[in-house]
């Protein structure tokens, strides 16, 4: 909602693009909570068993499994329009929208490994750190819903 309030003002595209995106995201993790890890969780009751390996294994090549998970995925890909919307709206400094963009790319091509995830998580809050920055050095109370700068004064 930050990211959406800070930038769309001057790119409302990109910004709700972001939104839209991570939204998806936000769904999708809850199913792929649902799909991935409750499963995983009720086959390790059965532990031992000769069917539980087959039992993952099917479920892994099952389309639908994949369909569960686009969602999940299309989330983090929110990131990349977020940050081209901060710097289009005169947020974030270009190097700031190179590093959420950069991170980004390189944990979903890299995938969930310790050093890329930790390497998206320093890329994603010095990315992101200016538009914090902004947010909170924001002078103005601005209704519910509108961009920042739209508000009254405080003070």
């Amino acid at each position: 909602m930050t990211i959406w309030r800070v930038s769309v003002g001057g790119s409302p595209r990109w910004a709700w693009a972001g939104a839209v995106l991570v939204t998806l995201g936000v769904l999708g993790h809850m199913v792929h909570l649902q799909g991935y890890y409750a499963t995983n969780l009720a086959v390790a009751e059965f532990a031992g068993q000769p069917w539980t390996g087959e039992l993952m294994t099917a479920l892994e090549r099952e389309p639908f499994s994949l369909a569960l998970f686009l969602p999940f995925l299309v989330g983090w890909l929110g990131f990349v329009p977020q940050a081209v919307g901060l710097r289009r709206a005169r947020v974030i400094p270009t190097w700031a929208m190179a590093s959420v963009v950069v991170g980004t790319v390189v944990f979903l091509v890299i995938g969930s490994t310790p050093w890329s995830t930790g390497l998206w998580m320093v890329a994603m809050i010095a990315g992101l750190a200016p538009a914090a920055a902004a947010a909170v050095r924001s002078n103005v109370a601005a209704p519910s819903g509108a961009p920042v700068g739209s508000g009254v004064a405080v003070g």
